[in-house]
Parts: C-alpha cells; structure tokens; sequence
C-alpha cells in the first residue's frame, strides 16, 4: 500500500460533502428545481461505457474464475445514504451557492471494520466542509467583483454522488462523482474510485490486486477496445495521443488510481479530458470477471454471485425483522425479501420518466450483499416517490423493480442514461 497516496485520497473519500451542516446566510428556500436535477442525472449521461466482454488474456479461458451461480449465506454488508445540502443567499434574496451531497453509513457484522469505515467518512468530512467553504466563499467574491464590473452572476454549485459498484464481505469499491460548477459554461465533473480491503481494513491499489506484469495486458486491453469502441482516430473524437496517455496512466505509484471493481468485473475508466474532450464524458473499459484468469489475483475474484431464493415485497410491519437503514425507520415504507433469500441489492432514488417503463436513475439509498427474511429496509414515501430496486432474481440474473409505498413492478426496459 501506498500510504501517502492513501492519506491524501482518504481526505476526499467516499463523499466530498461528508459532514455537511446547515450554513444557510440566510434562510433556506427549495433548491431549483432545474439545479437539483443536474447531479442527478450528471453521474450517467458523463458516463460512456466500453464493454470489454469478448476481451480475455492470452492463454485465459475463463472457466476456473468462471463465477458460480448459487445460493450461499455470507456475512451481512450494506450502506445507507443520508443527504445533505444547503445555500447561500444575500440580503436581497439571491441564492450565491447551492451544494447536495450524500453521506454514507457502512454497517458490516464486524465492529472493528465498522469503526475504520466510520473513521474514513469522519476524517474526509473535515475536509470536505472546507473545500465547500472555499467554493462558496470564491461565489461571494465573484458575484461582488461582477456587480462591479456590470456582468451577470449564476449561482455557484458543489453536488457530490456517491455509489457502491461492489460491496461484499471480502471487498467494497465505492465510486464518488463530483459536479463543481465557479463560473464558466459548464460544470466540471470528476469521478473518484476508493477500493477497500475489509479483510485487511487497507486502501487498494490496481498493483495490489492484479498479479506481476498484468499491468502491460490490461493496457493493451484498454487500447483495443477504444478502437472497436470508437473507431478510426479520425473520426474518434479521442485525442490524437491518447495511446500514450493510456500508457502513461500507468506509470504512477500503485498504477492507474482510476479503476475499481463493479460487481461484474473490473473498470478502468479516464475522467472528462482525460483521453478525450468534454463532450465524450467520463469513459470506462470493463474486463469481466471471466476474462481475468492470469491478471487479476485469485483471492479478489468475486466468491458467487448468488442467484435469490426469495422475491422482495412490500412489508406490512418489520415486526421480527431488523431494519438494516434504521435511521430512517418510521418514516416510509417497508420493503424485504418474501420467500428466502435475495442478493446484491442496490436502491435508487428515481427522479423522473422518460416514458411509463423508462426511469431516470437518481442517486443510490442504499445497498447490500443480501437480505433475507429477517430484514427490511424503509424507505421514504415523501411526495410519493419512486425508487428503483435491482437485485438478482433465481437465475442469478439482475432484476430491475419500480418501487413506491403501494406497488412493485418489474421493468423490462433498460434505464435512462
């Protein structure tokens, strides 16, 4: 492990917007609607995704990392997502600077894992509160500087994502993507990877996790599939030398920080003017788990991916049953597992339609590993709000469910992007 590297991406992990307090300059008023919906579709419509699907190292053939379908009990690891935002406005009532962020509680079955993730959210929140005080502070200063010289001032912004990609027993890689926006003609966004080692209680590198030299197949790998995924350099869009970026992206202590693990395989990805310009958005080159025989360690590979025994269903009363993101109990409705079983759950705000089986996938409230019977999770039912529930049904494939406070039913269509 690289420490240093550790420190200095521990004060910005998981939430840039940990700790976030009520500092409103004056009252606080409903956030814009408009304004509200950027983050909340900026984390997909950045993103472009290379699928590396048909890609394996040479000499891999994928059947001893193959993952198992199958119903295995493993220990219980979940996170809930609480938000925070506030604004500033002057003594005539214009809003300076809005800010929403997401703050996570990891709960594991081990009390000593518990407290290094509580320490790693408490230690990023200290700094996170002044790196929004610097952005809101430079909103005040330039809308003086701009009254003065007769320009027009748009409020500032600072919103902050936050998701688990893959969370387990053994492995939590969680992925934070910022929308900072001081003036100019768009916001900037960024994309933030943190790779957790619970067994170890250690930050990831892509060093610790591939095996020596995998490093030149994975590079190789990205190359090959920009260009089936994009093309002739021509008519790309990627810049004229991204190949030397992508290799230079490599030559960094503990190699290229820009990866983390999805529950399918492993990412590589390269932010906004990394490889290409802005409009390309935040793009991504996955190697599934199948094809990473040989480069990626054996003890990191996922142990299943479970296929569920049971359905998730609206709950009456949690009666018997504990509630895994309690600090919401009593405020919405119930939600669990009917039958047995079900695993690699993940929650989604919705925040709008495209069409009737069409949602616009908002920001994540929260995930498991598993829930069984015994467990329920609530959710708020304020201004009758939708939520989008994916888990993987009894063939081991990911079902997608629409969930409100009084029905669930299934898409078929893929999500808004």
């Amino acid at each position: 492990m690289k420490k240093k590297l550790s420190i200095l991406l521990l004060l910005i992990i998981m939430c840039m917007c940990f700790g976030c307090s009520s500092m409103d300059k004056a009252a606080p008023e409903a956030c814009d609607v408009n304004l509200e919906m950027v983050m909340d579709d900026s984390v997909y419509s950045m993103e472009r995704s290379v699928d590396g699907s048909d890609m394996k190292p040479d000499g891999a053939t994928g059947a001893e990392s193959a993952q198992t379908v199958a119903a295995v009990s493993e220990p219980l690891v979940c996170v809930s997502f609480s938000e925070s935002s506030w604004q500033s406005t002057d003594d005539d009532g214009e809003k300076l600077f809005v800010s929403r962020c997401y703050e996570p509680t990891f709960v594991t079955e081990d009390e000593a894992v518990n407290g290094w993730l509580k320490g790693l959210v408490d230690t990023a929140g200290t700094q996170t509160e002044l790196d929004l005080l610097q952005v809101e502070n430079q909103a005040w200063r330039d809308r003086d500087n701009r009254e003065e010289e007769g320009v027009s001032f748009y409020s500032y912004s600072y919103y902050a994502n936050v998701s688990t990609e893959r969370l387990d027993s053994a492995v939590i890689s969680a992925l934070q993507v910022n929308s900072v926006y001081s003036g100019g003609a768009h916001p900037g966004y960024a994309q933030i990877a943190y790779n957790l080692d619970l067994i170890n209680r250690a930050e990831l590198t892509l060093d610790d996790v591939i095996l020596p030299g995998s490093d030149t197949k994975l590079q190789q790998g990205i190359l090959d599939r920009l260009e089936q995924r994009f093309g002739g350099l021509e008519h790309s869009g990627l810049y004229a030398d991204y190949p030397e970026i992508v290799k230079a992206s490599f030559a960094v202590p503990g190699l290229t920080p820009n990866w983390y693990f999805s529950s399918t395989g492993l990412v590589i990805y390269y932010n906004c003017y990394d490889i290409a310009p802005y409009a390309a958005g935040i793009i991504k080159v996955e190697f599934p788990y199948d094809t990473l025989d040989g480069i990626l360690r054996p003890e990191y590979f996922p142990k299943t991916v479970a296929a569920g025994e049971g359905s998730v269903a609206l709950i009456q009363a949690v009666e018997g049953r504990s509630v895994l993101n309690d600090q919401q109990e009593g405020s919405g409705f119930c939600i669990g597992p009917e039958g047995s079983t079900v695993y690699d759950v993940k929650i989604y705000r919705i925040t709008g339609w495209l069409t009737d089986d069409v949602p616009i996938q908002g920001p994540m409230v929260f995930a498991a590993n598993r829930l069984t019977v015994s467990e329920a999770v609530i959710l708020s039912d304020d201004s009758d709000a939708w939520y989008l529930l994916t888990h993987r049904n009894t063939e081991g494939q990911l079902e997608k469910l629409a969930v409100n406070s009084s029905e669930i039913r299934e898409i078929v269509a893929e999500m808004a992007e």
